[in-house]
This record gives C-alpha cells, structure tokens and sequence, in this order.
C-alpha cells in the first residue's frame, strides 16, 4: 500500500479513459508493466543539433546527421503535434537554412571578387539575390501593419467574393482588413464590417471582390486587385505598392 502511495503521488492525471498518467521514470522504478499508462521514454540515443554542431564529427558527417536529424524532426512534430517537438524542429530547420544562405553569400563573395569566376547567370549569385529579395518582401509584409490595412469591397451573392474570403482572411496576421458590404449582408470573420451602397461609384472600384489598401499615415486608398485573386499574387501586389510609396517619399 505505501509503494502504491508513493506511485500515486507522482502521477498525473490524464482523463478517465486513462485515469493515471505515468512518466517513464516511475514506470520503470517501479516496475510497471504493459497494463499501466506509461509515457514512453525519450530516445537518449539521439543527438541534438548543437551536439552535433560542436562534435568532432567531420563537415561531411555533420551534414548528414543534420539531414537525418531534420527528417525524423519533421515527422515527430507533425504527428505529435506537440510545441516542444515543432520547436526542435525549428532549430534545426533554421540551422540548415541560415547554412545555406551563408553558403550562398560566401560563395558570390568568391565569384565576384575573381573575374574568371564571374557569371550573371550564376546561380548562386541568382540564389543569393532571391534570399536578400524574399527577406525584404517578409520584413515590408511585417512591418507595415501599423501603417496600412486593407478595404475588402464585396457583394454576399458574388461567388468570387465568397471564394476570395477565405484567401484575404490569411492576410490577417499581417493588416487590419475592413470588409465593404454593397448590399447590407456581411461575411464574417473580417476586422469590420460596413455597407455602402454606392461604393460602386468609386473609380478604383470596377468588380467585385476589390481589394484595396489604405494608407493610414498619409491618407489614401490605393488599389491592389479586383477580381478573384490568389495570396501569391496580393502579396507580391501589396509588397510591390508599398515599396512604391516608400521610394516616392525618400
């Protein structure tokens, strides 16, 4: 009775299905068998991506215990869904990128400091312009959200409307987005909603679903899209509208 006191006192509980919840620790300490909810244990054989890193282990073998070690990764923090599991996979995910962009800046360094080596159409330096292109897009997408939101102009018997929804609606962690009703019934899920019956008779809108973007700082509406268009597609327009709004003020 006092082991199974001690036992019951380091137990969690985990629903009435399982009743208790056992680390696997205590199962093995007290030798539980197969009837017993059990954590199983972690696997102590392997190697985190900073072990890895600071081994003796030559570039070769790092890379492919790194490769190894991002798919099983990948695999565990899909099916478990867990936060500890997501986050190791990010680091080592991140590692491998941030190697790789490394790599790609090191070696156009190479090319373009020895003439026989330079290529325009090098891929590394084509590699290498697209990661410096791609950080500029991420950080004008994240940093203009204080500045600019965006106008969602829509009727609720549009069909293209009602399929754009759901893409501008992956906006929202990026801007603010204000939905347009043109006659009264609104789409849920958007920042605000308003009607406006004669919205039709604003130039920039020309079909429905519009997009447009609002400059909060310098008042203005600037037209984005009009018609169903793909999230690809609005970023690279908001992106594109941005940027010309800042080089005009430089």
């Amino acid at each position: 009775m006092k082991r199974l006191m001690v036992i019951i006192g380091l137990c969690v509980f985990s629903s009435p299905a399982l009743a208790f919840k056992f680390t696997a620790e205590t199962c093995q300490k007290y030798g539980l068998g197969k009837y017993w909810y059990c954590e199983e244990a972690p696997d102590k054989n392997e190697i985190g991506v900073k072990e890895i890193m600071n081994s003796s282990m030559s570039p070769e073998d790092k890379a492919t215990q790194l490769n190894q070690l991002w798919e099983v990764q990948r695999k565990r923090a899909v099916i478990t869904g867990e936060r500890q599991e997501i986050e190791k996979f990010l680091e080592t995910h991140n590692l491998i990128i941030n190697k790789g962009i490394d790599f790609a800046k090191n070696t156009q360094g190479l090319i373009e400091a020895t003439p026989t080596l330079a290529n325009s159409n090098s891929y590394y330096k084509n590699m290498h312009e697209q990661n410096i292109r791609e950080q500029e897009y991420n950080d004008i997408l994240e940093n203009s959200n204080k500045r600019y939101g965006l106008v969602f102009v829509y009727s609720s018997g549009c069909q293209h409307c009602h399929r754009q929804l759901p893409i501008i609606l992956k906006l929202q962690d990026k801007f603010k987005v204000m939905g347009i009703s043109v006659d009264g019934n609104y789409f849920e899920g958007l920042d605000e909603n308003i009607v406006d019956e004669n919205i039709a008779n604003d130039p920039l809108v020309q079909a429905y679903p519009t997009i447009l973007l609002l400059d909060k700082a310098k008042p203005a509406k600037i037209f984005i899209s009009k018609g169903l268009t793909s999230l690809t597609e609005l970023e690279e327009k908001i992106v594109k509208r941005i940027s010309e709004r800042q080089n005009e003020e430089k």
